[in-house]
């Protein structure tokens, strides 16, 4: 189940960022983008509802985060003592998600700011909204079956990764007005593969009922 939640979230972020980042490669930039074959930067129009937006996608993630677990835990068919136990696993699964959907989010919103800072000597509002959801975009497959701390480091490299893939794909000639490229792509799949390493044998017990975990607990980690 660990891995049909990471390929599904990788599956899902992928058919939509590549197709998206075929169709902006086609010369259809934004006029003053690209002047001698070297990158503008266009920074955004309206902060406000820039981070409005976020804070929007933000909230909703706790709703899609949680609503999925209980796709694997549930004491409604079980009776007696069986469903009190299942109903206490749910909530702690629920509260674990909500906490590392909340620290995603932050952790990756924050290195992002602090990575592009130290390369444009300015804090950038739009970099820090974007590394948000780059966070929330790895941390997805993963928030109900790792511990906190993997979700701030694993978010947080996803808050990193985001700047480099921005880069790269203007650097390609790939002019994405949202970056929704650079969030999805990277960090979907980036996400898939952290999750094989973090993913913590107690917690996917709890939600899937198999002992498999990730390679830092096990050395033979998904293959149990």
């Amino acid at each position: 189940a660990v891995r049909v939640a990471a390929a599904a979230s990788a599956s899902a972020r992928g058919a939509g960022a590549v197709p998206s980042a075929l169709h902006l490669r086609q010369p259809r930039r934004r006029l003053g983008r690209c002047g001698q074959h070297v990158p503008k930067d266009l920074p955004g129009h309206d902060m406000a509802f820039l981070t409005l937006g976020t804070f929007m996608l933000w909230f909703g993630w706790f709703g899609f985060n949680n609503g999925s677990v209980y796709v694997y835990v549930s004491g409604n068919s079980l009776a007696g003592a069986a469903a009190g136990v299942a109903n206490i696993a749910s909530a702690e699964a629920v509260q674990r998600t909500s906490m590392n959907t909340a620290l995603g989010g932050a952790s990756g919103g924050l290195t992002a700011l602090l990575v592009a800072a130290l390369f444009s000597g300015t804090y950038d509002l739009r970099v820090c909204c974007n590394g948000v959801l780059s966070g929330l975009v790895t941390v997805t497959c993963m928030c109900g079956f790792v511990d906190p701390w993997a979700a701030v480091v694993c978010s947080g490299i996803a808050g990193a990764t985001y700047t480099g893939m921005s880069a790269l794909l203007l650097r390609c000639g790939i002019d994405d007005p949202l970056d929704s490229s650079a969030v999805h792509l990277g960090n979907g799949l980036l996400g898939s593969l952290m999750l094989a390493f973090v993913a913590k044998p107690e917690h996917v017990r709890a939600l899937t009922g198999s002992s498999c975990g990730g390679v830092l607990y096990s050395s033979t980690g998904w293959l149990q």
